[in-house]
């Protein structure tokens, strides 16, 4: 096997071994775990319901009180 290949080759290799979509199921919440949405999802309802930006910009590693 060839180590170095163009994208163009790179493409058309993984294209070449590339199935048809895959089937889709509905399953439920438990058990989708480690599984890959079919489709987008947004939210019902905006979350947080405020503007966080204090929280927003807290340093990673502090904990809010």
């Amino acid at each position: 096997m060839r180590t170095n290949l163009t994208v163009e080759e790179a493409l058309e290799q993984v294209l070449a071994e590339a199935r048809g979509a895959l089937a889709v199921e509905e399953v439920p919440l438990r058990e989708a775990f480690g599984r890959v949405l079919a489709e987008d999802l947004a939210s019902l309802v905006d979350h947080p319901d405020q503007d966080d930006t204090a929280i927003d910009a807290t340093p990673a590693g502090r904990r809010i009180p």
